[in-house]
């Protein structure tokens, strides 16, 4: 399950839709399956991994940190797009300066 893990991870819908410019891309993109094959894979690993006695426990735990583990990431990504702008903004105005 390690491979499709993998899989999942470099076919996800919001990355490839990054890449497309037009509207048959953003199609292609989410027509394909990665978030499926990723969750899958994961939750599959976790059950592997756990001990028989805990894999409800286990199962649990993954799912209720995954949530806000994405809220995290998001403003991580947020927060580095908003740093990069202001970082920018020097530069903006020596470049229209006269």
């Amino acid at each position: 399950m390690t491979g499709s893990l993998a899989a999942g991870s470099l076919l996800i819908g919001m990355g490839l839709a990054s890449l497309a410019d037009s509207m048959s891309g953003y199609c292609l993109a989410a027509a394909v399956p990665g978030e499926i094959i990723l969750f899958i894979a994961a939750r599959d690993l976790v059950s592997r991994l756990a001990p028989p006695g805990a894999r409800g426990r286990y199962a649990g735990l993954w799912g209720s940190n995954l949530a806000p583990a994405v809220v995290t990431a998001t403003w991580v990504i947020c927060g580095t797009g908003v740093l990069g702008a202001v970082l920018c903004r020097p530069l903006h105005s020596s470049i229209h300066t006269p």
